[in-house]
């Protein structure tokens, strides 16, 4: 069987890189109830873009994605490493690495 991942909020997108900075809230949010709509069974979240910034806007990203995903698993993605093991702890529920999914190793929180 086959799995969705909504892979919109990638920081490395202009429009969710700005989103990010100016924390757009309500931007993401709605980028995020469109794609559990269409059917997406995992959110990918990447907020490693923004160099010197990725661990405060993947917790920031985490934050805002949770409040309207509650039971959609999340896949931590980044540009940069080391954000994903401190944004782990911040996910309320089942997530993966994007590296990991790929293997099946899933993180549980």
């Amino acid at each position: 069987m086959f799995k969705i991942i909504g892979e919109l909020i990638n920081s490395t997108r202009k429009n969710i890189q700005a989103a990010v900075k100016h924390r757009d809230s309500e931007y993401i949010r709605d980028l995020t109830e469109k794609q559990i709509a269409a059917g997406a069974h995992w959110i990918d979240v990447n907020g490693g873009a923004r160099y010197g910034h990725e661990q405060e806007d993947m917790a920031w990203l985490l934050d805002v994605v949770q409040e309207i995903s509650k039971e959609t698993p999340l896949s931590l993605d980044s540009n940069a490493p080391a954000c994903t093991p401190h944004a782990a702890p911040l996910i309320f529920h089942t997530a993966c690495r994007s590296e990991e999914f790929l293997t099946g190793i899933l993180l549980p929180c």
